[in-house]
């Protein structure tokens, strides 16, 4: 297992709160920049509190590269919250400030024709939508298929005898369909660890934000976040949104300076690998993380945790992949 010193991570704390919340500095800049529908590039470090800028508007959609990166991040903002009012596979309401918040899981399970209870959103406060492109696409396409085709994602790929007995026009699927699209015409679009996409996903992630654009009725806020952002995956977002936004369209920084409030303090990290499965880098290095439950019960941490506490220091455990 090899061996890593971090140093202490810190950043500006805030003056201000919002839904019980204390905010931080490059918080509150973000939701100056939501309520001026600006356009930003985000860097802040790893754990920092990023992920809390979904709850920075009334109606946010979280964009992200892979599934298991979504599910990850789904499970994060859920655990913010104690009072639930109703949980579903893919719809959570919570209570927050008084409030009722819906957060939306909009996945690959989804499009596949399970079916979503979209009737217990009628009457929450606030929604957020965690997306991938792809996803974004396949139901997005639906809208052009065929009458039955499009039954067939809708009800879960029923036999043919069966979709020819559904007594339903080829405008009420559409109307079906545009609801779901509603979903996605927040004030604010996020998308997170931008910095991890590959070119043909950057291609994805552009042209969705392109449809985003054009469905909306109104100007949005667009967020792109990550703690080590690619400048030259910036300058081709840039370009390729320069139809929908203008060709002097840039986006603005927001970045984060070290301050009074410590995200995590100085630590060593055991880099261990691991083998793990998925299609992508990214999936590969996410799923690697489930493993860190067995190699605490098979003992492999014992000598890690032991040296800790003798020297009561804080420790990280780094899980890499090994592909299988």
């Amino acid at each position: 297992m090899d061996l890593l010193t971090v140093d202490k991570v810190t950043v500006e704390g805030g003056s201000s709160e919002y839904l019980g919340f204390k905010l931080r500095k490059f918080q509150e800049e973000v939701k100056d920049s939501i309520e001026k529908r600006e356009k930003v590039v985000l860097q802040t470090p790893t754990g920092s509190g990023k992920t809390f800028s979904l709850l920075l508007s009334k109606h946010s959609i979280g964009l992200y590269p892979v599934l298991e990166l979504l599910e990850d991040q789904y499970r994060s903002v859920s655990s913010l919250f104690k009072e639930v009012e109703y949980s579903d596979e893919f719809i959570k309401i919570v209570k927050v400030g008084g409030e009722k918040l819906a957060l939306i899981k909009f996945s690959a399970s989804l499009v596949r024709g399970k079916e979503i209870n979209l009737d217990v959103l009628q009457d929450v406060d606030r929604k957020i939508v965690f997306t991938t492109p792809d996803s974004f696409h396949i139901y997005n396409q639906m809208l052009t298929y065929p009458s039955h085709t499009a039954l067939a994602v809708i009800y879960g790929n029923p036999e043919v005898d069966e979709l020819l007995n559904v007594d339903i026009t080829r405008s009420e699927i559409r109307k079906r369909l545009s609801v779901f699209l509603n979903l996605f015409k927040g004030e604010m679009v996020f998308t997170d660890e931008f910095h991890l996409y590959d070119n043909y996903q950057l291609s994805s992630l552009i042209i969705t934000l392109k449809i985003i654009k054009r469905i909306h009725d109104h100007d949005f806020s667009l967020i792109l976040s990550s703690a080590t952002p690619s400048e030259e995956k910036i300058r081709k977002i840039e370009e390729g949104l320069k139809a929908e936004f203008g060709e002097n369209f840039h986006f603005k920084r927001i970045t984060t300076k070290s301050g009074e409030v410590l995200v995590r303090g100085r630590a060593k990290v055991r880099l261990i690998f691991v083998e793990s499965r998925g299609k992508t880098k990214l999936s590969l290095f996410v799923n690697a993380g489930d493993e860190i439950p067995d190699l605490i019960h098979e003992g492999l941490l014992d000598e890690v945790y032991k040296e800790l506490k003798e020297k009561k220091q804080r420790g990280i455990i780094a899980v890499s992949y090994t592909q299988l």
